[in-house]
Formats: C-alpha cells, sequence, structure tokens
C-alpha cells in the first residue's frame, strides 16, 4: 500500500450510527424495565444492550484516531427517516 494514501472512516455515517445505536439502547433499557418481561427475557435484552454498547464505543474509538470524542458526540446531524412499513409485522 503506497504511503500517501490516507484512509479514514466515513464521519458522517459513524456519527448516524452511534446516534441509531444510542436509541436502539434506550428502547432496549426500557424494554427491560417493564415488570411482565421474564427473567430469563431479561437476561437476554441486558446482553443486547450490553452487545449495542460495545459497538458503539467500537465504532467512537476508531473515529477518535481522526477527531476528539466530544467533538464527534456533538456534532449536530439529521437522522435518516425510518420508514414504519418496512418495520410492520
Amino acid at each position: 500500500m503506497p504511503d500517501d494514501i490516507k484512509y479514514r472512516v466515513p464521519l458522517g455515517l459513524c456519527r448516524h450510527a452511534v446516534m441509531k445505536l444510542d436509541a436502539f439502547m434506550a428502547d432496549i433499557h426500557e424494554i427491560k424495565e417493564d415488570e411482565e418481561l421474564s427473567p430469563e427475557d431479561r437476561q437476554i435484552f441486558e446482553q443486547i444492550a450490553e452487545i449495542s454498547g460495545e459497538m458503539m464505543a467500537a465504532i467512537v474509538n476508531m473515529v477518535t484516531k481522526e477527531m476528539g470524542e466530544e467533538e464527534f458526540l456533538s456534532e449536530d446531524v439529521v437522522m435518516d427517516k425510518i420508514d414504519r412499513n418496512l418495520y410492520e409485522i
């Protein structure tokens, strides 16, 4: 690989991914608080929350090679519109 090529992560897409993971994690934590959830299901949701946190941390760690974490996390990005029809069951 030539020395003059600089590879960079797509910061905007990474910010979108982190924002979506953050929203996902908030939903998972809310689900875990449901009193009607079985202990087994609650444990699974706890594992999901932990894994999604690790995913978010991995993205932030890659980005910090190019910009500061605080700067990245405070960046204001317009979220994509979610088409609800895609997720109807």
